[in-house]
């Protein structure tokens, strides 16, 4: 039971990385969107196994967290930049994949060409999203 949340939770942190190029500020940049199909995704990986309640509360908390803060450290600087319509691309492209592409331990496999574009504006502004 251990061994499955802490995969779920290395997956879905390697998720939160692919997705940091989509640091949102709330009212302009489609952050939300991706962190709850990054909920919806874990908590189908996990459908079905017995894990106790006081663990999907920890769980859940730690996701919550993540996306926060993880859609919080760039914000600034890409509406600066005048990115959001390259972040909202790439946002509305990951919340597009499929659950098991989504949350792939293959690196690059949640990679999609909206998401590499803006990666290439955002480095082009001096804005490090990886």
């Amino acid at each position: 039971m251990f061994k499955a949340v802490n995969k779920l939770s290395v997956v879905t942190v390697m998720s939160f990385s692919a997705v940091l190029a989509v640091q949102s500020h709330a009212e302009k940049i489609k952050g939300d969107a991706i962190c709850s199909k990054i909920k919806t995704c874990a908590l189908e990986s996990i459908e079905g196994q017995q894990i106790p309640e006081q663990m999907m509360e920890i769980l859940m908390s730690q996701l919550d967290t993540q996306c926060a803060t993880a859609f919080k450290s760039k914000e600034k600087e890409i509406v600066d930049a005048g990115l959001t319509d390259e972040a909202n691309a790439c946002a509305d492209s990951m919340v597009s994949l499929s659950c098991e592409k989504l949350m792939s331990p293959e690196g690059g496999a949640n990679k999609t060409q909206e998401c590499e574009a803006f990666e290439a504006s955002a480095k082009k502004a001096g804005i490090d999203v990886n």
